[in-house]
């Protein structure tokens, strides 16, 4: 997959650590990502943008995860408003309601530990058969400009160059042996 063609994903949480986490590993991984902290700043901007995925924090505050995504896919002048892949994060188990699984479906819940490496191949997957679905449609972000100096770092070959592995867990951004950002690079 060329630099052109990574996947952009939409990221809504209003918890901040883990916007930071999925935010820097994904992009770290090869996905696009934008972040959004609201359930109406999303609304806007999916008028404004396309994506390739949304991935939602279930305990969003305001308009909550379930209406946004009923929000996002009912349909509106004789069609979908969106049917891009939808995955839910929850905290625990205990966090997602029955409406929540009526939605995105039990096999779209993410609960924790969330190892960013594990998470990427997912989300990777499901993209893909998303795009091999539709074929039709244009990849949502495309950067002519960046396409000589970017570089697209495949998982396995990310692993290799680091070791520790990095999750997410609520209450705690990681484990003693993660890998967690500090200003001037990383750290192991």
């Amino acid at each position: 997959m060329s630099a052109l063609e990574r996947p952009h994903i939409l990221i809504v949480s209003d918890d901040q650590s883990l916007s930071q986490f999925l935010g820097e590993g994904l992009l770290i991984a090869g996905f696009w990502t934008s972040i959004v902290a609201s359930s109406l700043q999303t609304l806007e901007v999916f008028r404004l943008r396309t994506f390739d995925l949304m991935l939602v924090d279930v305990a969003l505050e305001g308009m909550g995860a379930d209406e946004l995504i009923r929000r996002l896919v009912e349909p509106r002048d004789g069609g979908q408003r969106t049917d891009i892949p939808i995955l839910a994060i929850a905290g625990s188990a205990e966090e997602v309601t029955p409406a929540m699984l009526a939605l995105v479906g039990p096999d779209a819940i993410l609960l924790p530990p969330i190892e960013i490496e594990d998470l990427a191949l997912q989300l990777f997957a499901v993209v893909r058969s998303w795009r091999k679905a539709h074929p039709d449609r244009p990849w949502p972000m495309r950067l002519r400009h960046l396409s000589s100096s970017v570089a697209v770092v495949p998982v396995d070959q990310w692993r290799r160059r680091r070791p520790a592995r990095r999750y997410w867990s609520p209450g705690r951004q990681c484990a003693r042996d993660c890998v967690t950002p500090r200003a001037g690079g990383w750290r192991g």
